[in-house]
């Protein structure tokens, strides 16, 4: 199998915010993200469980999560957000594209 050269490396932002390279409108998905995360139940906080607390455990967790998504949303003027970090900076053809809808 020949090697693979990633043309960039993208990190998802969790809590700790270095400063964003980008944010995607995530509106449209939103509800299919947390349905998906819901799967998981086992995985987040469950006030019967006698298993040891973690981070994503914790009752506020998934409220973090929405709370997270407003916040980096806001920024672009959507609803919903997900914000990324990369080494370089993403190519941008259309600046003023790149800004179109949003408020000022």
């Amino acid at each position: 199998m020949p090697a693979h050269r990633p043309q960039a490396i993208v990190h998802y932002v969790q809590n700790y915010l270095p400063p964003l390279s980008f944010v995607i409108d995530v509106t449209g998905s939103w509800e299919t993200k947390m349905k998906a995360i819901n799967c998981y139940k086992s995985q987040f906080f469950d006030r019967k469980s006698k298993e040891p607390r973690t981070f994503i455990a914790e009752e506020k967790f998934l409220e973090m999560i929405d709370a997270r998504g407003k916040h980096f949303g806001a920024l672009i003027g959507a609803r919903y957000g997900e914000a990324y970090v990369t080494k370089q900076p993403p190519r941008i053809e259309d600046v003023f594209g790149a800004y179109r809808d949003r408020e000022v």
